[in-house]
Formats: C-alpha cells, sequence, structure tokens
C-alpha cells in the first residue's frame, strides 16, 4: 500500500508463480577423491518454464478495481553442477537462461541448493535461487511489462532415470 502525492492510495498484490520441467544428460563426472568418496557431475539440459503472475490493485479506496493474470511458457537451456559428497547428501549449483523472443524477451535462473537422496532416483533439495525475467505481453485485454528480480529459498523434489 503507497499513497501518491495528490493523495490517493494504492493498495497493490503481486503473486507470481513459476514452475520448471527440463531433461538433461550427463556432460562429464569427476572423482577428484579417493574412487567411491565423492564426484562431481556436469549436466546439460532444456525443457520449459511456465510462468503465472497474478495481479490485484485498488485505486483510491476500494474505487477502480483492477485483477489481472498473465501466464506464459519460456523455453530454457541450463547447466546444472552437482558435488556429491556422501552416499546421501549432495550439493547442486544451477543456472539456466530462456524466453528468447518466446514468452519473456529474456529470463535468467539460478539456484544452490542441499538435497538428500533418499534413492538412487529421488531427492529432497532446499536452497536458494535468484531470477530475473524481462517479459512483455497481455494480461486480459491489459498489456502488461514485468521485468523483475525474485529471490528467495527453493524447495524442489528431483526424479532421475
Amino acid at each position: 500500500t503507497f499513497r501518491y502525492t495528490d493523495g490517493s492510495i494504492i493498495d497493490a498484490s503481486i503473486r507470481p508463480a513459476m514452475v520448471r520441467v527440463a531433461a538433461g544428460r550427463r556432460i562429464k563426472r569427476w572423482t577428484p577423491g579417493s574412487p567411491g568418496d565423492y564426484f562431481i557431475t556436469l549436466r546439460g539440459y532444456g525443457g520449459v518454464r511456465y510462468h503465472d503472475v497474478d495481479f490485484e490493485a485498488t485505486l483510491t479506496q476500494n474505487e477502480y478495481p483492477l485483477e489481472k493474470r498473465a501466464n506464459w511458457l519460456d523455453p530454457v537451456v541450463g547447466v546444472q553442477a552437482t558435488f556429491l559428497v556422501h552416499e546421501h547428501w549432495r550439493f547442486v549449483a544451477w543456472t539456466d537462461i530462456g524466453g528468447f523472443g518466446a514468452g519473456s524477451r529474456i529470463a535468467w535462473w539460478w539456484e544452490l541448493s542441499a538435497g538428500y537422496r533418499f534413492t538412487d532416483w529421488f531427492n529432497l533439495q532446499l536452497g536458494w535461487s535468484m531470477m530475473y525475467i524481462d517479459y512483455s505481453g497481455s494480461a486480459g485485454e491489459q498489456s502488461l511489462k514485468w521485468n523483475a528480480w525474485l529471490s528467495g529459498p527453493s524447495l524442489a523434489l528431483a526424479f532421475s532415470f
């Protein structure tokens, strides 16, 4: 909520959400220590990222309400480095770039996380992510320009096949 210099008040709420689906392939694996102790894996991946932005604003005490929603898909390409330091514990660094004008003009994302491998194919990760989005499109009949830096904690379930 904020007040313009003319005294009018704007109450606004923006709720973004993002889901990424990607598939990748191992590029290289290193074993810096004794074989079996730990290893580092580098993977390349590609996929799509779905964005959903819900915007609500009210100008001057419930007059001129505005509720809009925009959603779009971005193609993405990226790399992931995994540091397996124990049979179950791993640390992961990711980055990708996407959009390329297909959805967003450009969008990039990175994350650092720690994860626990329950099985060879399933793990849970907790980390910190940062994302930049430059999108121009529509939200219903209105145009929307979404140029944002987003940062915060992340929780992920990862499946390997």
